[in-house]
């Protein structure tokens, strides 16, 4: 399923006329680089900690210090590694790490309600397919033309592909405003939405 997102990801850059053709060439490449991860870490090691039951505070800061040092700090001047996993496997969500240019996905999400192999593929592309689609769109959101496909940053959208991004971010951002819910902060909704487009 998110090999076939990822290429439909691909097709809808390859026709963004609005894009330089440059520009559509970095996106489509960067989208293709992206790697998609699921379940649990394909690296995963038990942190050399000592865990007792007496100092549950002790224990969490001392995992997160470990994590924090294991995940950022042993990677500082080395070239990003996709398979660095920051997600727990009871959570049931997915996300993009930008410098990595990867997209995770939980374990939890690989259950009912999210996705069910007893279901029709179009209910699972509705459901977690979403949520893979979304998470693709990022590598080419405002923060995603920040960072290239190779980790580097820099913004590869030309001037002219910034300022028709900001047009049609504007145009969503307007349509989201225009809804009144609750206090739906139509800007940023409108970035993402503009990032699908």
């Amino acid at each position: 399923m998110a090999g076939l997102i990822k290429q439909a990801m691909q097709t809808e850059l390859s026709n963004a006329t609005w894009l330089d053709p440059s520009t559509r060439k970095e996106a489509i490449a960067k989208v293709g680089r992206v790697m998609t991860l699921f379940g649990k870490s394909p690296k995963y090691s038990t942190p050399p900690v000592k865990v007792t039951a007496a100092t549950f505070f002790d224990n969490v800061i001392a995992l997160k210090t470990w994590n924090f040092h294991n995940d950022y700090f042993a990677n500082v001047g080395k070239q990003p590694d996709q398979q660095i996993w920051t997600l727990h496997p009871d959570e049931a969500t997915g996300l993009y790490l930008l410098i990595q240019n990867s997209v995770q996905y939980s374990v939890g999400i690989l259950q009912p309600p999210f996705f069910n192999s007893k279901l029709h593929p179009a209910q699972n592309f509705g459901s977690t397919g979403t949520l893979i689609g979304s998470d693709l769109t990022k590598p080419v959101s405002v923060q995603g033309r920040q960072v290239d496909q190779f980790s580097h940053t820099r913004n590869w959208f030309s001037e002219k592909d910034n300022a028709a991004y900001n047009s049609r971010a504007q145009c969503m951002s307007d349509q989201y405003s225009a809804k009144v819910l609750y206090d739906n902060n139509g800007k940023p909704l409108g970035h993402e939405e503009a990032a699908r487009w």
